[in-house]
């Protein structure tokens, strides 16, 4: 009897294999209780299944309520030296925290990938990589609707992406609404010249038509939005100091919308100065 005695204080104050001890006990009480509530039915009913779950679930409170009160000093400790050490860790490497934060968030949103058209802040370009902390971006020169390569790489750290907007230009990489204006001083009148502006836009965009307007409509079905026609657009407005400002939209292949706008510029600027040719004459 006092061996045994001395047997079980052994056991309690070794908390190995106390912890070994009642994990063994709790995993073969919990077989003995499901066997038991199974016996040898080929087919469990729904009682049974819901026996089970809740002997599972209770078990394994069990097992865990277990171990966490017998080391339940030793967690106490270890969970503050590993708070202090979290601590440091953190501060320490806050920037790149934020950065592998924002690569998550752009993962999980599916924001852009390599070869997407984006903007980032004042950044606009091509994305050229992407990795955990940064993404490089060939910039492009959106600003002057140019939308040609300016030649310079940006690479902008991850963690912007967690107090910056993202846009994803894609869709303008093969065709975009491009707009422009015109600015001449009110000496003739543009809308008289305005369904032959038409119908000259309407002849240049004439070999990709169809394609633009299939396109057109791949955005709409994507974007699940009603977006402005493939058709040429004008419109005449005034600017503060009184001159006249025509407004045109065209929806064409983006390595052709310079052209567009400069084959546009120049039937208006001959009419324009036609018309004041003519009354000089």
């Amino acid at each position: 009897m006092e061996q045994l005695t001395s047997y079980f204080q052994a056991l309690i104050n070794h908390k190995p294999a106390l912890t070994f001890s009642l994990v063994a006990v709790l995993l073969l009480l919990r077989f003995l209780i499901l066997k038991w509530i199974r016996h040898d039915s080929a087919f469990v009913s729904d009682e049974q299944r819901k026996s089970m779950f809740y002997t599972k679930n209770l078990m394994a409170l069990a097992l865990f309520s277990t171990v966490i009160g017998l080391w339940w000093f030793e967690i106490q400790h270890f969970a503050l030296s590993l708070a202090a050490i979290a601590v440091a860790l953190v501060l320490a490497s806050k920037e790149l925290i934020l950065c592998f934060s924002g690569s998550i968030l752009r993962a999980s949103s599916r924001a852009f990938t390599v070869g997407d058209w984006v903007e980032i802040d004042r950044f606009r370009g091509e994305v050229l990589e992407v990795n955990i902390l940064s993404t490089s971006i060939q910039e492009i020169n959106l600003a002057h609707n140019s939308y040609e390569y300016t030649g310079k790489t940006i690479t902008v750290p991850n963690s912007a992406f967690l107090s910056l907007a993202v846009k994803n230009l894609n869709f303008m990489k093969r065709y975009v609404y491009h707009y422009f204006s015109i600015t001449t001083p009110p000496l003739v009148n543009p809308f008289e010249f305005r369904q032959q502006l038409m119908d000259n836009l309407t002849e240049y965009c004439a070999d990709f038509s169809d394609v633009a307007q299939r396109y057109n409509a791949v955005i709409e079905r994507r974007a699940g939005v009603d977006l402005p026609g493939a058709e040429p657009h004008f419109r005449v407005l005034t600017t503060e100091e009184g001159d006249i400002c025509i407004d045109i939209r065209v929806f064409c292949p983006t390595e052709q919308a310079q052209e567009l706008e400069q084959k546009a510029t120049e039937d208006y600027m001959a009419y324009y100065y036609g018309v004041l040719g003519k009354r000089s004459d």
